[in-house]
């Protein structure tokens, strides 16, 4: 599990962009199989892991694939401040 708000900057697809550390290689993988990814977040050992991708005009979120009817502001942050998806609050890890 990692740390809340353990976050790094790397390049990914031409992009500098802020990652949860533990999660750069798994949108590396993706980035690398041409998967537009638009946010993640780890889950900080809350919630699960979750990518938000475009493909088309289509925004979903990756390992559910459910889809989100927003283009920006994907997460949404609980009481004790890890970020969530409203449409994937059902995936809560406990």
């Amino acid at each position: 599990m990692c740390q809340k708000r353990s976050s790094v900057l790397r390049r990914i697809a031409g992009k500098d962009v802020r990652l949860d550390s533990c999660i750069v290689p798994i949108v590396q993988d993706l980035s690398d199989n041409g998967v537009h990814t638009l946010a993640c977040c780890c889950g900080h050992g809350k919630y699960n892991l979750t990518v938000v991708a475009k493909k088309g005009r289509r925004i979903y979120e990756v390992y559910t694939d459910v889809t989100i009817p927003r283009a920006k502001r994907f997460y949404f942050r609980d009481k004790e401040g890890f970020f969530f998806i409203p449409e994937c609050a059902k995936e809560v890890v406990r």
